[in-house]
């Protein structure tokens, strides 16, 4: 369903964050690893949108795509 999609999504963005080395950003001791946390959760926030807005639009031009090419071919 729908959760698993989420979740994977998720997972993604996170694992992208940590590939580029910014879940420590600002360390990971007392005040500053709260910063950090906050700072990585708001990231796979954004992240998770632009990759949703990203889906969207390629849906729609796969979707044009396909309908034009059978079109054709009709």
């Amino acid at each position: 369903g729908i959760s698993m999609e989420m979740y994977l999504a998720h997972m993604i963005i996170f694992r992208a964050i940590e590939k580029a080395r910014l879940l420590y950003i600002f360390g990971d001791i007392g005040i500053r690893g709260w910063f950090s946390y906050i700072t990585v959760f708001l990231l796979v926030i954004v992240g998770l949108v632009l990759f949703i807005q990203a889906y969207k639009k390629a849906k729609i031009f796969f979707k044009n795509t396909v309908a034009l090419y059978l079109d054709k071919k009709a």
